[in-house]
């Protein structure tokens, strides 16, 4: 009986050693993928004079073929028709590996409704179901789209749509942004769930489909901060999974204790749930 289950137990170890040593070539394989791509794709953007600044990252996956991140920054002042060429052309470039997922961040230039400078960015993913990450036919609508979006509004300095969420950041308050990029994403999401603002008085965040109106309702709060006085942190969201608006609010440890109570009194008379705090 003894020697009989022994002789069971080798095939079973054999078996178990074999798979061990597949896993392990499959895992080398996956690596050597995304080294591989990374390595062809590096060579390839050093080749391009549009390309300013660009980072490669592969992300080496056991049993499976990896991924590899990669951001281009673009050269300033590139015409809508040459930013969405460039574009097109970044998600073409195949190189000799395979990889299951390859994700670029396209960096360009813009401008605000004064002139000022703004940093844009769209966001690819060749070969995806959303049309305006995987279409490159997509690709000159939402480069002009945004820069459409970015002139229209004073004080933008950043706009960057990624794969679910876009986040604008502003020199200003943020509020009227808000509202802008609502409308922006309301005409055509691309799929895009989340969106979020930074301006100079607060963090606004709110989902798509939603409306950032009752975000805006921290004004009222930031009102009553004695003048000249801004908070030491801001945030207003509606994002899930809060139920509904909430504002997280910081103020500097000299604000006055009659000012602080004035804030929660005016927040829960407004019906805005609010978290109030004073820095240490």
């Amino acid at each position: 009986m003894t020697g009989r289950h022994r002789r069971h137990r080798r095939p079973a170890a054999f078996a178990l050693a074999g798979a061990l040593m597949s896993a392990v070539a499959l895992g080398a394989c996956a690596t050597d993928s995304a080294d591989s791509f990374a390595e062809d794709y590096t060579a390839y953007l050093r080749g391009r004079s549009d390309v300013t600044s660009f980072r490669v990252h592969p992300n080496n996956a056991v049993l499976s073929r990896g991924s590899v991140d990669t951001v281009v920054s673009l050269r300033a002042g590139l015409p809508d028709e040459d930013v969405a060429r460039a574009a097109r052309e970044l998600a073409a470039h195949r190189g000799g590996a395979v990889i299951d997922e390859h994700r670029i961040r396209v960096e360009f230039s813009a401008r605000d409704s004064s002139g000022g400078p703004v940093a844009a960015e769209i966001y690819l993913v060749p070969g995806s179901d959303n049309p305006r990450l995987g279409d490159p036919a997509r690709y000159l609508d939402w480069v002009r789209r945004t820069r459409q979006f970015t002139a229209s509004n004073p004080g933008v300095t950043a706009v960057r749509a990624w794969r679910t969420a876009i986040a604008a950041e502003s020199s200003r308050d943020a509020y009227p942004l808000a509202e802008s990029l609502d409308r922006f994403i309301a005409d055509d999401s691309g799929g895009i769930r989340e969106l979020s603002v930074t301006g100079s008085d607060c963090v606004l965040q709110w989902d798509a489909g939603d409306t950032p109106a009752d975000l805006g309702r921290y004004r009222d709060l930031l009102a009553l901060l004695p003048a000249g006085t801004s908070p030491v942190h801001c945030r207003a969201t509606s994002q899930r999974p809060e139920p509904a608006a909430a504002v997280y609010l910081t103020v500097s440890r000299t604000t006055p204790d009659t000012v602080v109570e004035s804030i929660r009194a005016r927040a829960a008379e407004i019906g805005l749930p609010a978290q109030i705090a004073v820095a240490a």
